[in-house]
């Protein structure tokens, strides 16, 4: 099994539709493995980098819309993977 990189800056982060069905077809079977999507994978990786952040700041540093990364993190929390709160500095802000 090939490693996952392991920046959310990596150069698979974000692709084209072309390029985006390579790595899926690549990544798709590791990713498996561990129960997870790419997009999920994406969200851990950012959140490896500095844990608890503001969904805003998850959302600009994947280049997404907040009203995508929250049902993500909602998933995921489900799954165990996150906890998905209000942030301490502000309770008008959700942190994973």
């Amino acid at each position: 099994m090939h490693p996952l990189p392991q920046d959310a800056t990596h150069p698979t982060a974000c692709c084209g539709a072309e390029a985006q069905r390579g790595r899926d077809a690549a990544y798709t079977p590791m990713l498996a493995e561990l129960g997870i999507t790419y997009p999920q994978y994406l969200v851990l990786m950012v959140l490896w980098e500095q844990d608890t952040q503001p969904v805003n700041d998850i959302a600009h540093r994947l280049l997404l819309e907040t009203n995508t990364v929250t049902p993500l993190l909602q998933r995921m929390e489900k799954q165990g993977l996150v906890v998905h709160r209000c942030c301490a500095t502000s309770v008008s802000t959700r942190c994973a």
